[in-house]
């Protein structure tokens, strides 16, 4: 399931739309965006990992990303490439992802399946849209610790929360 969160600086009128997790489409993104890899639209570097590393995975769940310059949010897939840590389970031909969504079959590596079976090999650079800097991630975890405390890159004002959180899938 994912999350909207509505932020807003109450000193400029700066506005967020933080879009995080993962839905039922989620088989259709991992795949949609591995081939997209593959096909070195995201850059050589993961090109070069799911090349040399073909039981590799990456994780296309959304998170904000925050860039360390100019300090503007977007909301990114993660992309962080994994190595498995142990042998994988056997997939069930049969499962399914969700009931509205089956994908019965698909090829793709779940969030959860990432974090017990595989291990971070390297995260992926995101660059911001708009100053070109680095961007540093900022998990759904970290997001819900953090989202009282993060600032306007406008003003610097600290953000405040509107009242509708909306759970998306």
């Amino acid at each position: 399931m994912g999350k909207v969160y509505k932020l807003y600086c109450d000193n400029c009128g700066y506005e967020l739309e933080a879009t995080l997790g993962v839905g039922f489409l989620f088989p259709r993104v991992y795949k949609e965006t591995l081939d997209e890899a593959r096909d070195g639209k995201l850059g050589d570097r993961i090109q070069t990992f799911l090349r040399e590393h073909p039981d590799g995975a990456i994780d296309c769940s959304l998170v904000l990303a925050q860039c360390i310059y100019c300090g503007q949010y977007e909301t990114v897939h993660d992309l962080t490439m994994y190595l498995p840590k142990k042998k994988l389970p056997t997939k069930d031909p049969n499962q399914r992802w969700s009931i509205a969504m089956p994908f019965c079959g698909a090829d793709y590596v779940a969030p959860w399946d990432l974090r017990e079976y595989y291990k971070a090999f390297a995260a992926y650079p995101h660059t911001c849209k708009h100053c070109g800097g680095d961007m540093k991630l900022i998990t759904e975890k970290t997001f819900e610790r953090r989202r009282h405390s993060l600032k306007c890159p406008n003003c610097r004002s600290k953000l405040n929360e509107g009242l509708d959180v909306i759970l998306w899938d």
